[in-house]
Parts: C-alpha cells; structure tokens; sequence
C-alpha cells in the first residue's frame, strides 16, 4: 500500500494501532499473510473450507423442514441442493433407526433419487425405499 501510495503521490498515513496484535482484526490480517507466505493459496483454500462449512451448517438446519411424517417431501427434496440432500436423508436415516450406514451410502442414495420417473421402488440399506411424485419412504425389507 505504501509503495503504490508514492508512486501515485498519495498522501499515506500508517495507523500506529494496526502494528497492535490485541485486535482480532490485527491479529488475523497477521495471521493470513503468514498463512499466505506458508502455502501461496492458503487465504484461497481457507475461504473456501469456511464457505464448505457454513454450506454444511445451512444444510443441516434445514434438512428437517424436507421431512414429513410419512418420510420426505420428495417435490422440495429435488428443488434441494446436493448437501441439504445429504442431510435431509442422514437425518431420515437416523429417524428411522438405521445404523452402520456411511457416507457413500448417502451418495448412492442421492444418485437413486435423483431419478425422474413418477413412481419406483428400490433396495439398500436393507430397506425397501418406494419413490412416489410426493414422497419418498422407506420401510425395512423383510429378511
């Protein structure tokens, strides 16, 4: 800043209170040259692991109002974004009472479901799922 000021011929006044680390604002500027000088896009991948995250908080909060009584409102589940998805069905997972399921459990679900047809059933999770243009329930197989 100092140097395009006196190319350009700007008067530049360096607040002495930036040099003060006690503000958290001081301190992270600090902090994330630091971080940059370290990993030339660390600022980058920083910024965008925080948006990851505030993405997942948004999804998880609103991840109940796709369930229903009688499973998920299938209409506002394919208006969703891909994590809000995840999370819907996680969270009906769990009503439910399955266990041991994984993450890739929870994409393949998603790719299921992201079929179009008006009406269809399919298996996993030793759970029959039956797909309908209003809801998606599952109910445990019989084995």
């Amino acid at each position: 800043v100092v140097k395009y000021a006196q190319q350009r011929k700007i008067s530049f006044l360096d607040d002495p209170t930036n040099e003060n680390t006690d503000p958290l604002r001081n301190w992270m500027r600090k902090w994330l040259a630091q971080l940059d000088r370290k990993h030339s896009a660390g600022t980058r991948n920083l910024a965008r692991c925080l948006n990851d995250l505030a993405e997942l908080v948004e999804a998880a909060n609103s991840a109940d109002s796709l369930l229903t009584d009688g499973g998920i409102n299938r209409r506002e589940y394919l208006g969703a974004g891909a994590q809000r998805r995840k999370s819907s069905l996680a969270r009906y997972c769990m009503d439910i009472g399955l266990k041991d399921y994984t993450q890739g459990h929870i994409e393949e679900l998603c790719k299921r479901l992201d079929d179009r047809q008006k009406q269809y059933t399919f298996e996993m999770l030793h759970c029959v799922w039956n797909v309908t243009p209003d809801r998606i329930k599952a109910s445990r197989a019989i084995v």
